[in-house]
């Protein structure tokens, strides 16, 4: 998991170092904007969203006991 960080990292780095040149004529409403995609999209990289649960995990863990109490006889 450590070089896929430093992987992540690094690209994102390159990706700022390239365009920051071109940006710098542009208004402040659009550096922040490149900024905020940028360091956003490089924060949900490490979410692992395809093995994240989704609501319906989490309902099923919420419930769970509550069904073993009410159909134990």
């Amino acid at each position: 998991m450590n070089w896929v960080f430093w992987g992540a990292t690094v690209t994102v780095l390159l990706i700022f170092c390239i365009e920051w040149p071109k940006l710098k004529q542009k208004p402040f409403q659009d550096r922040a904007t490149f900024v905020t995609i940028l360091l956003v999209s490089w924060v949900m990289f490490y979410f692992d969203l395809p093995h994240t649960p989704g609501p319906t995990q989490l309902l099923h863990n919420l419930y769970e006991p509550l069904i073993r109490v009410l159909l134990e006889p």
